[in-house]
């Protein structure tokens, strides 16, 4: 190659070459290092569904936002830019996204 690349393994740097031989460390045992579909498809299947939480957001007593978020905290600092002193509060149990968003769809047209 002339780009200073070489396809032979014995060229490529020996820590590179230990990684690539190491097995993850949050990952099975018998998963090593490069296998990112199957580590990500057993993340996404054993990801609670419920991770999705409904919320008001009050000044006072009034309600002035509705929405969704996975992260309540995060949301009420980011609201509280625009009204300072107002509070989230979480509408029910956390749901799945899905159904979290049909709620907002749901408040958003009246209902």
């Amino acid at each position: 190659m002339t780009d200073g690349r070489s396809d032979d393994p014995a060229q490529v740097p020996l820590p590179l070459r230990q990684r690539l031989r190491t097995p993850l460390a949050h990952a099975e045992p018998e998963l090593t290092a490069l296998p990112e579909i199957t580590i990500l498809s057993r993340m996404v299947a054993t990801t609670p569904t419920a991770t999705t939480f409904r919320y008001q957001f009050l000044v006072g007593s009034r309600v002035v936002h509705q929405g969704i978020t996975t992260d309540l905290k995060r949301r009420e600092r980011e609201h509280r830019h625009r009204w300072p002193g107002g509070r989230i509060e979480a509408v029910g149990e956390p749901t799945s996204h899905a159904d979290a968003w049909d709620w907002e769809r749901q408040q958003a047209s009246g209902g």
